[in-house]
């Protein structure tokens, strides 16, 4: 509908519906039926594309790329449910040593699930009645399954770090780990049913190894620091011999108090579970009390502005990665784009200079209430630049 520029930014708006009439932006307002927007994109950009009024807003600098987005009088209708209630969302830890990935994420999975029949379509039902049925078989059943899920904090927070693999075990495409950790209610119960779905289901992949003719993964057991740590290792490969990029995935799991981790890979686990074994033990001899309270003792924020998502990247060990993988890159645009060798080269060192500028990647999201079903949400992407 219009736009504005100045030296520090440029701003513009936009009608909504005259865009879904003149250019067919159906799929704007519809995303929030679709299962896989939700789980993965969260409730900020699910319900955005419902916004009467869209504020879009792009600055510019030699050190930095900000886009923000802020939705006013957004109609979530039976998803209002689906957004962070302000007693709900803990405090974000500053405990980030080594970390090169870490985010907060609002999935109410609970909430979605009870609600499945209102907020998706009849053609969705069927998916997730199936994936449903699939994940009741690893953890006891279907009331196994409710009771499971009602347990479940709905922040989750991730955390992806380097690896530092046996020399004779680096695989020769190393990936980062990424490790999840969830609050749980009755975790003797709840945590013990999440530890027996993660043994059954890499028993369910060894089966369907075996049959391709493939080494499976042996399970195993840990002790860290008291803590039981549940874990799945490869086989060392004979020396000299090609190291999969499957040996990037040795799972491991573990309950701390009310905590369960899960990630990629044990090392990474094993620190978490030693991190937080630790504040266990503090708040055992500091008598603290924890009753009502976060996770690590974090508190509520305050404030009209209640956050969603927020997730911070450190960006150089990823274009370390790219910048490692040119070749694999340019070959996958020739065979699979069917581009010339020159494009595909050029195009590759278009995408690794822009990546080599960018030093972080940090995204937030918020709501504030407007209405009892009508919410403003804000959105921020900032790319932080390296200045040329």
């Amino acid at each position: 509908r219009g736009m504005r520029t100045s030296s520090k930014g440029t701003l513009g708006w936009l009608d909504l519906e005259a865009l879904e009439e003149q250019v067919g932006l159906k799929d704007l307002r519809a995303m929030a039926s679709e299962p896989g927007v939700h789980f993965v994109l969260g409730p900020a950009i699910t319900y955005l594309g419902r916004a009467s009024t869209l504020a879009m807003e792009l600055v510019v600098s030699n050190r930095a790329l900000q886009l923000r987005l802020h939705g006013m009088g957004v109609e979530a209708g039976q998803g209002a449910g689906s957004f962070p209630e302000r007693s709900r969302r803990p405090a974000e830890s500053r405990d980030r040593a080594e970390i090169i990935a870490h985010g907060f994420l609002h999935r109410d999975l609970d909430f979605l699930l009870k609600h499945r029949v209102d907020l998706f379509p009849p053609r969705a039902q069927p998916g997730i009645a199936e994936g449903l049925a699939n994940f009741a078989l690893l953890v006891g059943g279907p009331d196994a399954l409710d009771e499971l899920t009602a347990s479940l904090h709905p922040t989750l927070q991730l955390e992806a770090s380097q690896i530092q693999f046996a020399e004779d075990a680096l695989p020769d495409v190393a990936l980062p780990s990424m490790s999840i950790h969830v609050g749980l209610e009755h975790p003797e119960i709840n945590g013990a049913r999440l530890i027996s779905a993660f043994q059954s289901a890499v028993s369910l992949t060894n089966v369907q190894r075996a049959m391709n003719g493939e080494e499976g993964l042996a399970l195993g057991l840990d002790s860290v620091d008291g803590v039981t740590l549940t874990k799945a290792t490869w086989r060392t490969p004979p020396a000299g011999a090609s190291v999969d990029v499957s040996h990037n995935l040795e799972p491991a799991c573990a309950l701390v108090a009310d905590r369960f981790l899960i990630g990629t890979h044990r090392g990474p686990v094993t620190a978490l579970v030693r991190r937080f074994a630790a504040q266990e033990a503090l708040k055992e001899t500091l008598k603290e009390t924890q009753e009502g309270a976060w996770p690590g003792g974090a508190q509520p924020p305050s404030g009209p502005w209640i956050p969603i998502d927020h997730l911070l990247v450190e960006a150089r060990p990823l274009s370390d990665l790219l910048e490692e993988q040119r070749d694999l890159i340019v070959m996958n645009a020739v065979l699979e784009d069917g581009k010339t060798q020159e494009r595909a080269e050029a195009e590759a060192d278009t995408l690794l200079k822009l990546t080599r500028r960018v030093t972080r990647i940090d995204y937030r999201s918020d709501w504030t209430p407007e209405s009892e079903t009508a919410r403003a949400i804000r959105a921020v992407l900032v790319l932080q630049l390296q200045p040329e």
